[in-house]
């Protein structure tokens, strides 16, 4: 992901949409939800960056989930990222986009992994070599499901 710190063109940006319709339609969606993270630049982008592999469908439901909150558990890292925009809505925390990018990709790779996380960043994950990456979804599980 590189180091979010850095400030990207606008004229980078409008190439980038210009090239990827979906990321116009996955920017629309998440609009359209009205919750919190329609403010969180970061959570659009990893949703684009997941869109390299994954199919469209899958990018829209995970982005349903975390609007809507309904996962299988009250644990499921999914549902916990919906918690954490919806406390940034109430303003009882405060995050960087860095720290929701990260929350965004953990919460991503374990609902394509169907696994369990704590959904947390460590200090060493907020360094670019400790940074997470978007799983690929050609590797992931819910691929074989």
């Amino acid at each position: 992901m590189g180091n979010l710190r850095d400030l990207v063109e606008p004229g980078k940006i409008l190439k980038i949409v210009g090239e990827n319709d979906d990321v116009a339609e996955f920017a629309a969606k998440i609009q359209r939800n009205k919750t919190p993270m329609a403010k969180c630049s970061a959570f659009g982008f990893v949703c684009a960056v997941a869109a390299r592999t994954a199919p469209k469908s899958r990018i829209f439901e995970f982005i349903d989930i975390v609007s809507g909150g309904l996962a299988h558990s009250e644990e499921d890292a999914v549902r916990c990222l919906h918690v954490k925009f919806r406390d940034l809505s109430f303003q009882r925390t405060n995050l960087h986009q860095e720290d929701i990018a990260a929350l965004t990709i953990k919460a991503w790779n374990a609902w394509v992994n169907n696994e369990e996380t704590v959904l947390k960043v460590s200090n060493s994950e907020r360094t670019n070599a400790g940074f997470p990456r978007v799983v690929d979804w050609g590797t992931s599980k819910q691929r074989s499901a």
